[in-house]
């Protein structure tokens, strides 16, 4: 493989996943693609730093990328000091120059994390925590480094650089020159070693801030948020009804008739994020939720669905003048659930933000 600088910003595409720990050689192979804002990486041997940029530190002598001028000109240094190297790589994307050679020049030939540099400030969050820094920070928190305790006899320190999906994040391993895969669920990490699936616990994350650091005109997209759940309660008879436990009042009860729960449309639909029109000439209510057009007529079991006829099991109609309609068919239309408890007359109706 040949030096290269990885341009743009990095995702995995597509990753052949294999292990490799501080003590073992291999070759393990990736394509990355641009997606910001994450880091770009360089594989080629620079003796400056830039915010933003992370550079590649190999420890693996037999690297086409490997360069002892990172290690003091000690390729010897390198092998077993995969923190050394991370603890480089990930300075260097908050702009301090501290080479793998250097840091552990400072501490008598020891890697130790609880330094600072550069006017760094040292930190070990829970990784949850640091990935949010980082994703955030606009350059002023370095990616975060795990230790994978089941890697090796030793563990393996790698630098934790992209999100791929909700819980499957990339990492910058200093053994080799790419980049591979690992899944994270609250603190259990799963990753995938010379075939065989292996779990570790994350005790915490190593991790950098620095106050004046940062990306010139950095612009970060906040984390995305999971999908929020509504839960709706409405009781036979009863004119209150809860919305995630808090009660609210409406001017009809629901009911019951020829076995079939009736809820008012307006509260229910418009509770649900849904607009809800009338048209009096044609008797009318016409509901719209993300999308989606529900059209029915007062006394009809025909309705549409963006425009596709359909047929409903019970007709809507009006009662305490308030249209009511059989709630089920609406609410799974819109994307929802409804539930039912005998004992206590009780419809829940539960959908996502």
């Amino acid at each position: 493989m040949t030096c290269k600088k990885l341009l743009g910003f990095l995702l995995s595409a597509a990753v052949t996943i294999s292990a490799l720990c501080c003590f073992s050689g291999g070759v393990l192979a990736a394509q990355a693609v641009s997606n910001p804002p994450y880091p770009q990486v360089e594989f080629q041997y620079t003796e400056t730093v830039t915010p933003g940029i992370i550079r590649y530190t190999s420890q693996n002598q037999n690297s086409d990328v490997f360069d002892a001028r990172y290690w003091n000109n000690d390729a010897s240094a390198a092998q077993h000091q995969c923190l050394a190297a991370c603890l480089s790589m990930t300075l260097s994307y908050v702009g301090v120059d501290a080479t793998p050679g250097y840091i552990l020049a400072q501490n008598g030939g020891v890697a130790k994390p609880s330094s600072s540099w550069g006017g760094s400030t040292y930190s070990k969050p829970s990784f949850a925590a640091a990935w949010q820094n980082y994703y955030t920070g606009d350059g002023k928190y370095s990616p975060p480094i795990i230790h994978l305790n089941s890697y090796s006899s030793g563990g393996h320190y790698v630098l934790v650089i992209a999100k791929v999906s909700d819980n499957v994040y990339q990492v910058a391993d200093p053994y080799e020159t790419d980049l591979w895969k690992i899944t994270v669920s609250g603190s259990t990490v799963s990753y995938n070693y010379y075939g065989a699936s292996k779990t570790d616990t994350i005790d915490g994350a190593i991790q950098y801030y620095k106050e004046n650091g940062g990306i010139p005109g950095a612009v970060t997209e906040p984390e995305p948020q999971p999908a929020v759940q509504t839960e709706l309660k409405f009781v036979i008879g009863s004119t209150s009804f809860t919305n995630n436990g808090t009660e609210k009042l409406m001017d009809i009860a629901p009911y019951i008739k020829n076995g079939r729960t009736y809820l008012p449309a307006r509260y229910v639909c418009e509770e649900m994020g849904a607009d809800v029109e009338w048209d009096q000439a044609t008797s009318t209510v016409t509901i719209t939720r993300d999308g989606i057009v529900i059209a029915l007529r007062i006394n009809s079991t025909a309705a549409t669905v963006n425009g596709q006829p359909e047929t409903l099991a019970t007709a809507p109609e009006i009662y305490g003048g308030r249209t009511c309609l059989p709630i089920r068919y609406v609410v799974q239309t819109l994307g929802g659930e409804v539930g039912w408890e005998q004992s206590t007359k009780t419809a829940t109706i539960t959908f996502t933000d």
